[in-house]
C-alpha cells in the first residue's frame, strides 16, 4: 500500500535505526540463550553498548577493543568512547 506523501514522513519504517542498533543484540541473545548470573549480565551489556556505539561512530570494533585491552594490561587510561 502506497502512503500520502504527507503521512511518509511520519511513520517509523518497521526496520528503524534502533531495531538495526539492537539487532545484533537480538541474535546473540538467541544463539547463546542469554547468560546465567549478574556478572555476565552486566558484561554484555557493556560489549553490546560499544558494539553499538562503534557503528554509531563508524569505528572499527575489533580495533576499539583492542586498544581498550591493550590500555588495561598496560594499567594506562582506557580510550574514550563518548556517546
Amino acid at each position: 500500500m502506497d502512503l500520502p506523501p504527507r503521512w511518509r514522513r511520519r511513520i517509523e519504517p518497521t526496520n528503524s535505526r534502533t531495531e538495526q542498533a539492537i539487532q545484533h543484540i537480538v541474535i546473540d541473545r538467541h544463539i547463546t540463550q542469554g547468560t546465567r548470573g549478574q556478572r555476565g549480565q552486566r558484561w554484555c551489556e557493556r560489549v553490546w553498548t560499544m558494539i553499538a556505539t562503534c557503528r554509531q561512530q563508524s569505528r572499527r570494533v575489533l580495533e576499539f577493543s583492542g586498544n581498550a585491552l591493550n590500555a588495561h594490561m598496560r594499567q594506562e587510561t582506557a580510550p574514550s568512547l563518548p556517546l
